[in-house]
């Protein structure tokens, strides 16, 4: 069972938020950038923080992942609230473990780099590599809507290609919204992998 959504939302005075909800908890970035581990503590500072990520790190100092001060364990809740000009131009994310990083970098580049619309880029082909939802597999998940001939020379180079279904839930649950920076008006995208849903209320 995946427990972890994501989900955003941007208001006409254009506040906008992205939170990454893993079972009870949730992260957020604000359209100031400031991060938080729910969404009351970025608007009650006192707010008490209850997660469960705490699970991921280790009390063992000879381990990658041990919770240290001033260290930044490796986790992967991380809403993201890309700037324009200093103001809100993309508020995005996605669930899917290991891969939410991957996920975010390829919407990124794909809408930033490569004009894609917030929807095609989420609706592209992915990939994923190393592990998903505690699966120990660290190999190179493919969708198979990407040419049999990519994934091939990708083998034949070397890494361990696994394809997978055309839409499969393994890449996550992506959500994107894309505030045009001359006109203001909003676009969003939801992952087609999923059931959630892009809407204007």
């Amino acid at each position: 069972m995946h427990r972890t959504r994501f989900f955003t939302a941007l208001r006409l005075a254009g506040m906008c938020s992205a939170l990454t909800l893993a079972a009870a908890p949730a992260s957020a970035v604000d359209e100031a950038g400031k991060y938080c581990d729910t969404p009351s503590a970025c608007l009650n500072p006192m707010a008490t923080l209850l997660q469960n990520r705490g699970a991921f790190f280790s009390l063992d100092p000879a381990h990658v992942n041990h919770l240290a001060p001033g260290k930044r364990t490796f986790h992967t809740l991380n809403p993201a609230l890309l700037l324009k000009d200093g103001k809100p131009f993309l508020v995005y994310g996605t669930m899917g473990g290991e891969g939410q990083p991957q996920t975010q970098a390829a919407l990124v580049t794909r809408i930033v780099d490569f004009g894609m619309s917030p929807q095609d880029a989420v609706n592209a082909p992915r990939l994923l590599y190393g592990r998903n939802w505690g699966v120990s597999s660290n190999d190179l998940k493919i969708e198979g809507r990407v040419p049999e001939a990519v994934t091939a020379e990708l083998a034949r180079r070397g890494h361990p290609v696994k394809r997978v279904q055309a839409f499969t839930d393994a890449m996550g649950h992506a959500g994107a919204i894309l505030i045009d920076p001359v006109t203001g008006v909003r676009y969003g995208a939801a992952d087609p992998r999923g059931d959630g849903l892009a809407a204007g209320l």
